[in-house]
């Protein structure tokens, strides 16, 4: 009798563990989708600065 209540115990709590994971892979793939746009912007923003100041200094040293 205690090996069956183990038993059903450890298949109760395998699947809340399941269904945990299972809610935080959504609330990962959520945060991910929600600040995708935040992120994109931030390195083309990054990016364009870069090539901005990288064509200066070749003006500045083409103009020299």
């Amino acid at each position: 009798m205690t090996g069956e209540f183990n038993s059903s115990r450890f298949c109760k709590h395998s699947a809340v563990s399941s269904q945990q994971s299972a809610v935080s892979g959504q609330r990962s793939a959520y945060f991910i989708q929600k600040h995708r746009l935040r992120y994109a912007q931030a390195a083309r923003t990054v990016g364009w600065h870069r090539l901005r100041r990288c064509d200066l200094t070749h003006k500045l040293i083409a103009n020299s």
